[in-house]
């Protein structure tokens, strides 16, 4: 038998005693079904752990461009928990910082894909205790690319570059470019 209580699952469990009575006096019977009633029922409250919305919620699909300002929210963390209870955010690592309430997550650090090229963090969600149980956690381990922008400046070695291409050249040629080509100097 389920029954619904502050939004818990509460499950109650009878076990049947078999009584076998001599005189059935009514306030013996009455006394011993009450009596049996509160001793060999009881209640199990469940609280059953929160979760990350897939694919929109848990940054399972998530990356970021190297040239994002620090401050700019960056991701909504959105999560569910089966007893519409109030849930509590977190996320690891130096490079974010989450709201706890909202889920926001805003970028913390400045981030160079030229040093780092994704970032890994653990991002967890806890729904709070009901009915004096504890309360759940749930922990997911994201790793993050980090989307290279074109930053720096090319550099160029070994200059000035020469290099002879007829004018007869039709247009989307390739042209094969070897050293042996650049390692005579000009004066």
């Amino acid at each position: 038998m389920y029954v619904l209580f502050q939004m818990a699952e509460i499950v109650l469990v009878r076990r049947k005693v078999a009584t076998v009575l001599d005189d059935a006096n009514p306030l013996i019977i009455l006394l011993l079904v009450t009596l049996l009633q509160a001793c060999t029922s009881y209640a199990q409250v469940i609280n059953r752990a929160p979760h990350f919305v897939p694919q929109v919620g848990d940054m399972s699909q998530f990356s970021l461009p190297e040239n994002t300002p620090v401050g700019t929210p960056v991701y909504h963390l959105k999560g569910i928990d089966p007893e519409n209870g109030p849930l509590r955010y977190s996320i690891s690592g130096q490079y974010f910082s989450v709201d706890p309430l909202t889920g926001v997550v805003t970028l913390a650090k400045s981030l160079d894909r030229e040093e780092q090229e994704s970032l890994e963090v653990i991002i967890s969600i806890t729904d709070e205790g009901i009915s004096n149980t504890e309360p759940n956690t749930v922990s997911l381990r994201r790793v993050i690319p980090v989307k290279d922008v074109n930053d720096n400046p090319p550099i160029f070695h070994n200059r000035p570059y020469i290099v002879n291409i007829s004018e007869a050249t039709t247009v989307g040629t390739e042209i094969e470019v070897s050293n042996e080509m650049f390692n005579h100097k000009t004066r």
